[in-house]
């Protein structure tokens, strides 16, 4: 899945953000108070277009064609705001359902993109090297109760990322349209 895809379609992903325990009612959640959703874009981003710095005049010094006009963003606080096009987001921001976080580093990056990657993958130093993503070795370490369905949900890819290795179950969604067009044929248990 792309990054524009994943934007489209993410008016559907914040209903089940709003209401997590009415999308995944019953096991699924049975036990657990809070539902973490982590968003990982691979690729490239232009964050600062997506969380956008408004009210920095450098940003608009800076950026005289590319700039996401004042008027246009959505706005978090007195400084920053999001791209226009994430507007299903401004309702999670607004009832406190949704935290952003930039400028997530490592001490003494080495600036290899895929050993970045890795260390993201694993919260590894950067001069460790680790086999288990970091969510795989917490619920190695806390394991979810069997009668949750899964205890993550990776959308789009195969790479594992965060539950690679051993400690977590996960399931993959490559085609998230194909699933939701073949879960309206789904039927409720009993019919």
């Amino acid at each position: 899945m792309d990054r524009r895809e994943f934007f489209q379609t993410l008016g559907a992903a914040s209903l089940v953000a709003v209401a997590p325990r009415a999308a995944f009612a019953g096991a699924t959640l049975r036990g657990y108070g809070n539902l973490l959703i982590l968003v990982e874009l691979k690729g490239g981003n232009d964050g600062l277009n997506t969380v956008v710095p408004y009210a920095d005049s450098q940003y608009y010094r800076l950026r005289p064609r590319i700039g996401i006009a004042r008027d246009q963003v959505l706005q978090l606080d007195e400084r920053a705001g999001l791209h226009p096009s994430l507007q299903p987001l401004a309702a999670l921001w607004q009832d406190r359902q949704l935290a952003i976080v930039q400028g997530v580093s490592y001490p003494n990056p080495n600036l290899s993109h895929f050993r970045s990657i890795e260390i993201w993958d694993t919260a590894s130093g950067s001069t460790q090297y680790l086999r288990n993503g970091w969510l795989a070795r917490v619920f190695a370490q806390a394991p979810a109760p069997r009668s949750s369905a899964a205890d993550g949900v990776v959308v789009g890819t195969n790479d594992m990322g965060p539950f690679d290795g051993s400690g977590a179950r996960a399931i993959v969604l490559n085609n998230p349209r194909q699933f939701l067009n073949e879960a309206k044929l789904a039927m409720p248990e009993g019919h």
